[in-house]
């Protein structure tokens, strides 16, 4: 069987080490008894491993060299593949690092408790509108747009700070604003949850780590004077 060359070994740490996930990110493996000839294990979750097996080996039997990829490339379980050389299947765990990385990147996307928590009553706010079926007064509009308003301002220290794609914040307002003019024609509780519903698509593009604070305070500023009796 080939044997995986120390240079070779190098390079292939190097650059790892020049993307994201790091070569100390992984459990790497050469030149194993069973023709495993590169095996790659993400620390953090075992599910996630990646290996290049030489073939006409114990690990395979067949004439191609073979890539077993977790994540593949459309599903988290493992699936084998047939490289036409050495080169291809090396190449493919370049490409198994990105989607380990993205598996990661989404799993930090998911919508945590308090922004579930902040939805939720917002639609209970939007559904307990005094006569919701019916259009806003001039007077509840203009508390309404202020509301907004005061919420962008919050969402803006977002970008400010490099915390927000620069961009998304005047796409939200845009957005926001084509709404606005038919509060007045559409149904409170319509044109409420449909207003709503366009700040969550930005926030939960920014409800982690440190823009948590920001992001849960933008939302529940449109509750703070909520009053479900009104």
């Amino acid at each position: 069987m080939q044997t995986f060359s120390n240079g070779a070994k190098k390079r292939l740490v190097q650059q790892l080490d020049n993307g994201l996930l790091t070569s100390g990110c992984f459990d790497i493996q050469f030149n194993q008894p069973d023709g495993k000839i590169i095996s790659l294990a993400f620390k953090d979750q075992e599910s996630f491993f990646f290996a290049i097996l030489q073939p006409m080996s114990e690990a395979n039997s067949s004439k191609f060299w073979i890539t077993v990829e977790s994540p593949s490339d459309n599903f988290i379980a493992a699936e084998r593949y047939e490289q036409r050389d050495f080169n291809a299947a090396l190449g493919r765990a370049y490409s198994w690092v990105q989607r380990v990385l993205d598996e990661l990147l989404t799993e930090g996307n998911s919508h945590p408790d308090w922004f579930e928590d902040v939805e939720q009553k917002f639609e209970e706010m939007a559904n307990g509108l005094s006569e919701p079926s019916k259009p806003f007064s001039s007077e509840e509009i203009k508390e309404w747009s202020q509301k907004f308003d005061d919420l962008l301002l919050r969402v803006e220290t977002l970008e400010k700070d490099n915390l927000l794609q620069a961009g998304i914040v005047a796409n939200l307002r845009h957005k926001l604003n084509q709404l606005q003019p038919h509060a007045d024609r559409m149904p409170k509780k319509t044109w409420l949850k449909a207003m709503g519903r366009k700040v969550f698509d930005t926030l939960k593009q920014t409800a982690e780590g440190q823009t948590k604070a920001v992001s849960e305070g933008a939302m529940k500023a449109l509750l703070q004077h909520y009053d479900p009796k009104q």
